[in-house]
């Protein structure tokens, strides 16, 4: 099947002009100006047809993660990660990065959970980053700060361990960001659970380069675990979000309780099924900013 798409009308190449008046330049100019609009007119046509916004780009990002989130405290707020960009064109993940020199102890030289960090390489520490080097624990993250607030100072990560003074490096992308300036949609899809057998709320909202967006917290309820299987709820969401250009939206989410967290789950068989992302995140193009010209 062949797709349609629409050419947009060259500059018209009219004649140059004669000394004296020449009926035949004359219609030659005409000609080029009457093709000229024709192909205007045809263009604007079908743009204003029924099924016109096919020839319209708009910018548009779709992006997941596949990776299980956890909440590792009940107080904090945290980004939610994005590590797949499946679909994207004007809008992109930011990506905040930190190398850092420190250790990992309980303080006193056992196992423990304190990350100590004694100088800054690069970047800053942010709160949920997951963060690597020799002797660290995969899958660690930064849980909370201590006397640190992204640069010197200790930090408490999710798992105990004991890691000698190495250089420790920090990667996390939950910055979508756009190219152009607009009115976007931001669509989130988070698949939540809970290990628990009460109920426990979520709440997720976003904000604007750093910034929270007013009206924009939602409260999910998740469903407890029942028959040894965890509660399940997909907490689902929109709005609007005004972004000028390298603007980003940052979507964050907090559980009242340590049972809850954002799963993701490998591709299935029998049948066979999709990987499940912990999250899904879209944003697309709405409409140019209002004082726009």
């Amino acid at each position: 099947m062949s797709h349609q798409t629409l050419e947009t009308p060259p500059t018209p190449r009219l004649p140059d002009a004669q000394p004296e008046y020449s009926h035949a330049s004359y219609a030659q100019m005409l000609n080029s100006l009457r093709l000229y609009f024709n192909r205007l007119f045809t263009f604007i046509s079908a743009i204003n047809a029924p099924q016109g916004g096919r020839f319209i780009s708009n910018p548009y990002g779709m992006f997941t993660s596949n990776e299980d989130q956890y909440d590792g405290t009940t107080t904090n707020a945290y980004p939610v990660k994005h590590d797949t960009e499946e679909i994207a064109a004007g809008v992109y993940l930011l990506e905040d990065t930190a190398e850092v020199t420190g250790y990992i102890d309980d303080g006193g030289g056992s196992a423990g959970t304190t990350l100590t960090v004694t100088s800054v390489i690069s970047g800053t520490i942010r709160i949920g980053m997951p963060v690597s080097g020799t002797g660290v624990t995969a899958g660690t993250y930064i849980v909370s700060f201590g006397t640190g607030t992204g640069g010197v100072g200790t930090y408490t990560v999710n798992q105990s361990q004991l890691v000698a003074s190495t250089t420790i490096s920090g990667s996390m992308k939950s910055k979508i960001a756009v190219t152009y300036p607009g009115i976007y949609n931001l669509q989130f899809s988070f698949q939540v659970a809970n290990t628990d057998t009460q109920i426990h709320d979520i709440d997720i909202w976003w904000n604007v380069n750093g910034t929270n967006v007013t009206h924009s917290n939602s409260i999910f309820a998740v469903p407890g675990s029942h028959g040894g299987i965890d509660g399940h709820l997909i907490a689902a969401l929109n709005g609007y979000v005004s972004l000028n250009t390298d603007d980003y939206v940052e979507l964050y989410w907090h559980a009242d309780d340590s049972s809850i967290y954002l799963e993701y789950a490998a591709a299935g068989t029998s049948p066979t099924r999709p990987i499940t992302p912990s999250v899904i995140t879209t944003l697309s193009f709405v409409s140019r900013l209002p004082y726009e010209h």
